[in-house]
This record gives C-alpha cells, sequence and structure tokens, in this order.
C-alpha cells in the first residue's frame, strides 16, 4: 500500500487513488500523509457477512474503477467477487502452500529463504 501511495503522490501511475479502505485504524495516518480519503471496517469473523457488507458501502462511496487488495488478509467472499467483478486485483505474499499465516515472511527467514516474491490475481 505504502508503494501504491508513494507511486499516486508521484503521478508514477496510469490512474487515481481515491481513497484507502482498511480494517487497521493506524493505517489513516499514512492516507492522512498523502491527502487520502480513509475509511475503516474492521472485520470480525461472528460478524463477517454484516462487516462485508459495510466494506461494500465505503467502496461504493469511493466509485472506483478498480480495486486494488493489498495486505487484505481474508478470504475474498464470492458474493464480493461477484459484485466487483474483473474490478479486483489482489496483491499478497508468495509463501502459498508452504509458509501459511498471519507471519509468512518470519516462517520462510526461520528456514533460510533468501527470496521471495508477490504473486497478484
Amino acid at each position: 500500500m505504502v508503494d501504491l501511495l508513494h507511486r499516486g503522490h508521484e503521478s508514477e501511475l496510469e490512474g487515481e487513488i481515491v481513497g484507502v479502505l482498511s480494517n487497521h485504524s493506524k493505517l489513516s495516518k499514512l492516507a492522512s500523509w498523502y491527502g487520502m480519503p480513509f475509511k475503516q471496517v474492521s472485520i470480525h469473523q461472528a460478524t463477517k457477512n454484516d462487516d462485508i457488507a459495510k466494506m461494500s458501502k465505503a467502496i461504493n462511496t469511493f466509485n472506483p474503477d478498480v480495486i486494488v487488495l493489498a495486505r487484505y488478509v481474508q478470504i475474498i467472499l464470492k458474493d464480493l467477487c461477484n459484485q466487483y467483478k474483473y474490478k479486483i486485483i489482489n496483491i499478497h505474499h508468495s509463501f502459498l502452500p508452504s509458509f501459511a499465516g498471519a507471519n509468512p515472511y518470519s516462517s520462510a527467514a526461520q528456514c533460510g529463504v533468501k527470496l521471495i516474491g508477490e504473486t497478484c490475481h
């Protein structure tokens, strides 16, 4: 996300970033520094469907042409994929299936992995 915001700020993207939506309130400072509107929606397992509906409403207020998921550590629900068909780009670290979980960088380093990458689909 930092890289995308920086590239947007430096006019290095062929588009405009219209806002930041996160389930982490701590990212509001970063969005603010870049002058980006920020919305926060927490995702909880017990209320996931309602939370996803709130997230969808927040996305719609930004009215994006493309949605880039960066550090979105959730399984994207089928309904959300259908709602934004052909509009979502998901960026995540390329550790699966070898290093699943919340901290794959640490797990990979402990196993001596020296080269890592990102997956985008």
